[in-house]
């Protein structure tokens, strides 16, 4: 609000010598109706007729008075004259008295002295005597002409003070040293909501209680009076905020005559308005710099000139200045990025031009780069000229960071269904290594010499297959199934993993202790965590020889800890505060996505658990992943596979596009006693049912083949038997495949490559099951 500093102390007005005044004095000059000039006039003229009047009534009545000259009769005109006109018609009607006085009065009173001193010595008395008179009347006369003279323009200027200090704006108080109110204006009255009653009776007690009871503060407004009668040379300035809703200002300063006080002035402003557009102006920028933090949006403006630019508190958050901080051209280019620098330059010079601008750039502050949009537009006057240019900052590294996040995600996603389709066609080979060798092994004699090299074989291929289905873990999205399990198994399959892509010089250790808790987790996200940890460990060490552990601990509260160390080159305090962050890496560009730790944070706060990190500059680093105990035992691992054994005979119509497997499964299930009807063409299989549905108990059909998938034969055969029990079998399953595998009513999945025996225990359940079984998944299914 804007302080008023206004002089009030001649305003102060005793109501008393007002009314006074307008009074007047009867016989004044101010109430003859004539003027100076019209007044002397007619003095003369009386002096010229009252004079000899005057005269000639002495001498004509002088016998009768006695011979004593000492009467005064002539005296009269003298002073009527006088007092008319002033001193110079008093003058002349003393002259013209003395002159008629010695010619007629004194030589008829007193012929003896006619030739004698004493008559000349009583025409002097009688000339001086008028004369004193004629001065002393003529002053009396000036005194009361100047008084009134002084009286009325004492009325006009109290008239004029008076109308100020109604007319004004503000309300006015003035009290005396004891703070009574001695005189106020209507405005007062009006603006403190005073009873009429209670203003004329001015009874300061209730006058007061009536004012401070409208007040919020009470208190401070008497406290403010009180310190001002303690001291009444100070000058007050104070706002006051009503119950209501108004808000005054209140100044005062002391009244003053000449250098003493005699009392107070105070004034009283209504500011409401005023004060109600500054709060609604301080809700709206307080909106807007909300608005603008939620949307990370800040605002500038600069003169064509291009000095200093005026930003908004956003616009400073987003390049990491202080608040208040002036930005200068040069100062903003100094935080844009090096790559950046030009085209922003030429962005800018375009926007003093007057040019729309609209562009996109990275800025480094406190060490992290951050991608801004910047947009402005010019503002001209009426005549076209360019005003000043508009514009805003947008940080939009969230949305740079999601398009990247989903440009990877489709990367992966693309890399996955590559992976899929690479590991169908490996699963088809690998089924076909590991049937056949087993299928061997069964057809040969106890103590033949190339059973060890049939078994090894059996054996490599069922490492690969446990490679494809690792590598598939990956391609597919987590499923979030959570169960009791012990991570001791979890951990040796990731080193596992992880040594096969580890150069030779880095050595891999695990310590996985036998008795701990079994931990509720998702066996393919902490897959994950104990890769990406192993693999960021990896990138440490770089291409010098060290070491990596990880080790299973048991924590606190329960936990089970993870740790992972290793010798690499370890991290300072300012990196550590930026690790979790996406994005960020501190590998060479096309080495590192800067995803790897993010993800393992978001991994371990969505199992519940906890990671710490300590590290040093030369010293290696070292991740504590704790995790909580499930409270109730792992489940056991399954149990080998048994050997099959033939069993009832099942008509069973097999289809896969892969004629070996066609023949394994031929020769395999027909050994267990089953009838197997094997084509490699869907179209013909679906024929070969369509012809005699009853043939056949169960169906079996891989996934992905040419001309009819498995779920268009599968719909077939369910459309020409609903009753008809189908297994469905497949090098890579999706999670929408089993989705829509339910759908359609298929028994079981069987995931690629599955055993024989797998197999055979699968037609045995869908048999079991009957017509009305539910869908479900049997071993080695996704």
């Amino acid at each position: 609000m804007l302080h008023h500093r206004r002089t009030h102390g001649e305003l102060a007005v005793v109501k008393g010598l007002t009314e006074n005044d307008k009074k007047g004095t009867p016989g004044s000059a101010a109430d003859d109706g004539l003027g100076d000039g019209a007044r002397t006039g007619l003095a003369y003229a009386l002096a010229i007729i009252l004079a000899p009047a005057a005269v000639a009534f002495r001498a004509g009545v002088g016998p009768e008075l006695g011979d004593q000259p000492g009467s005064l009769l002539y005296l009269l005109p003298v002073m009527a004259c006088a007092w008319l006109g002033g001193w110079g018609p008093g003058f002349a009607a003393t002259a013209i008295s003395v002159a008629g006085v010695a010619k007629y009065v004194m030589p008829e009173l007193s012929p003896q002295l006619a030739a004698g001193r004493g008559y000349w010595v009583q025409l002097a008395a009688l000339a001086m005597s008028g004369a004193v008179t004629s001065t002393v009347v003529a002053r009396l006369v000036g005194s009361r002409r100047s008084l009134a003279r002084d009286r009325e323009r004492t009325r006009e200027a109290l008239s004029l003070t008076q109308a100020a200090f109604e007319s004004t704006a503000d309300g006015l108080l003035v009290v005396d040293l004891d703070g009574r109110a001695s005189a106020f204006n209507r405005r007062f009255v009006a603006m403190w909501r005073l009873p009429e009653a209670l203003a004329e009776s001015r009874d300061n007690a209730r006058m007061l209680e009536w004012v401070v009871g409208q007040l919020r503060d009470p208190e401070a407004f008497l406290q403010r009076v009180l310190e001002l009668q303690a001291n009444p040379d100070r000058e007050s300035f104070d706002v006051l905020p009503f119950r209501d809703g108004r808000v005054f200002e209140r100044y005062s300063r002391p009244q003053r005559i000449g250098e003493r006080i005699v009392g107070r002035v105070w004034s009283f402003r209504d500011v409401t308005a005023q004060a109600s557009a500054e709060a609604a102006l301080r809700r709206s920028e307080e909106g807007l710099r909300r608005a603008q933090a939620v949307a990370h949006t800040g605002s500038w403006h600069v003169l064509p000139a291009g000095g200093r630019v005026e930003a908004s508190a956003e616009t400073l958050r987003i390049f990491g200045l202080a608040s208040g901080t002036a930005i200068t051209p040069r100062a903003f280019l100094a935080l844009v990025h090096p790559a950046d620098r030009r085209p922003a330059a030429h962005a800018w010079r375009a926007a003093l031009r007057g040019e729309t601008v609209d562009f996109e750039h990275r800025i480094v502050t406190g060490g992290a780069t951050r991608w801004v949009r910047e947009r402005a537009q010019a503002r001209r006057d009426g005549d076209g000229a360019l005003v000043e240019v508009t514009g805003t900052t947008q940080d939009v590294t969230e949305r740079r960071l999601a398009e990247a996040a989903m440009l990877r995600s489709q990367k992966l996603e693309s890399l996955g269904t590559l992976a899929g389709g690479i590991a169908h066609d490996f699963n088809n080979i690998l089924y076909a290594i590991q049937g056949n060798a087993r299928l061997a092994a069964g057809l040969l004699p106890a103590g033949h010499a190339a059973a060890e090299a049939i078994a090894e074989i059996e054996r490599a291929g069922h490492r690969a297959s446990v490679l494809v289905g690792r590598i598939l873990a990956f391609s597919r999205p987590p499923r979030g199934e959570r169960r009791p399990v012990d991570l001791r198994p979890v951990v040796q399959e990731a080193v596992q993993l992880v040594r096969a892509t580890l150069p030779a010089m880095i050595e891999i250790r695990a310590r996985l202790p036998e008795a701990l808790p079994a931990v509720a987790i998702d066996p393919t996200d902490i897959h994950q965590v104990i890769v990406n940890l192993a693999t960021n460990a990896a990138h440490a060490i770089g291409r010098a020889a060290g070491r990596i552990e990880i080790a299973l601990e048991p924590g606190a509260d329960g936990q089970v800890r993870l740790r992972v160390s290793d010798t690499g080159c370890g991290m300072d305090a300012a990196l550590l505060e930026r690790i979790y962050d996406p994005f960020f890496t501190t590998k060479p560009q096309g080495e590192g996505t800067g995803l790897g730790l993010s993800v393992v944070h978001g991994i371990v706060t969505r199992h519940g658990g906890t990671i710490a990190v300590e590290s040093e500059p030369g010293r290696g680093t070292t991740f504590r992943v704790g995790l909580p105990s499930a409270g109730e035992p792992a489940a056991p691992p399954p149990a080998p596979e048994p050997r099959a054994t033939p069993g009832r005979r099942v008509r069973v119509l097999y289809v896969d596009d892969e004629d070996a497997i066609v023949r394994l499964i031929t020769r395999s299930l027909g050994r267990l006693g089953h009838e197997v009807t094997a084509f490699a063409d869907p179209r013909e299989a679906l024929a070969r049912y369509r012809a005699d549905p009853s043939a056949f108990d169960v169906v079996v059909t891989d996934l992905a083949m040419p001309g009819l998938t498995g779920f268009e034969l599968a719909r077939a055969v369910r459309e020409a038997n609903p009753a008809a029990a189908v297994i469905l079998t497949s090098g890579y399953v999706r999670a929408e495949d089993e989705d829509a595998a339910r759908g359609l009513g298929i028994a079981q999945v069987l995931l690629k490559p599955s055993t024989v025996e797998a197999l055979a225990q699968a037609v045995d359940r869908a048999l079991a099951a009957g017509p009305a079984g539910a869908p479900a998944a049997g071993p080695g299914g996704a």
